[in-house]
């Protein structure tokens, strides 16, 4: 096994060279659907996931902050039924 192989970094994001592995999700595509618009898609995505990442960022926490964000900073309390 190599000297870094654990089983904690089992639960890491899993990286393709420096982009999160989910920004290439779009690109297999591309063999079944030849489109100069999917092209586009996908590049859009791998900005998108890159800016994320050098935020520090994955897509589970922008998610989270999106939903805080626009929920506000006061949130209802609501009792049990």
């Amino acid at each position: 096994m190599a000297g870094d192989s654990h089983w904690r970094h089992t639960s890491n994001q899993v990286m393709f060279w420096f982009l999160d592995a989910k920004s290439f999700l779009p690109f297999p595509l591309l063999l079944v659907i030849k489109s100069v618009y999917l092209l586009l898609f996908g590049v859009i995505f791998l900005v998108f996931f890159f800016i994320l990442s050098r935020k520090g960022l994955d897509f589970d926490n922008f998610i989270r902050l999106a939903r805080s964000k626009i929920s506000g900073p006061i949130k209802d309390v609501t009792r049990g039924r």
